[in-house]
């Protein structure tokens, strides 16, 4: 579980307020009056050495945070692109993977706004179905009406030639 990048700055502030005062601490006038310039030397680059050390630590852990981030982002570009596409199941997998990853990169107060974002698109989703369902139906009721009218202009038409070809009789 790594921690957002806020927490690792102020976590940073907290080690380097601490080892000044634990150099100060060992580096005090009773302490520096006993130890000799070598000894203060290597007592300072100790510290200097273990500060490196964490910050290394740090900017390691930024660099896997501002990873995570870009590429979380990059999956919620993909997410909404597709939305707007009307693929609404490759739009709930980019935005399930981008939570994956911030929950992961200890990010979770943003995972709240995203899946908020993937009930809108099942929502969406479910109505695109309904609107095409409905879109279906009109049609082939409409198709249906298209037929019967045909077959009614097909049995007048039979019926007006039958007409024709009946004799007429004349009576005188």
């Amino acid at each position: 579980h790594t921690k957002p990048l806020s927490d690792l700055i102020n976590e940073l502030q907290i080690i380097h307020k601490k080892q000044d005062q634990e150099l100060t601490e060992e580096l005090t006038s009773d302490a520096m009056s006993t130890m000799s310039n070598e000894e203060i030397k290597k007592a300072l680059e100790s510290q200097f050495e273990a500060r490196r050390s964490k910050i290394g630590q740090l900017e390691i852990k930024q660099r896997v945070q501002e990873n995570a981030q870009t590429k979380a982002f990059g999956l919620i570009d993909q997410a909404e692109k597709a939305f707007q596409n009307e693929k609404f199941e490759d739009a709930l997998s980019n935005y399930r993977e981008a939570a994956d990853i911030l929950i992961t990169a200890g990010w979770q107060d943003q995972v709240q706004t995203i899946n908020e974002r993937i009930t809108q698109i099942r929502f969406e989703k479910d109505n695109h179905a309904k609107q095409k369902q409905n879109a279906h139906r009109k049609l082939l009721e409409k198709q249906q009406q298209q037929r019967e009218f045909q077959l009614q202009m097909q049995t007048m038409a039979k019926s007006k030639k039958a007409q024709r070809f009946i004799p007429v009789v004349m009576y005188a």
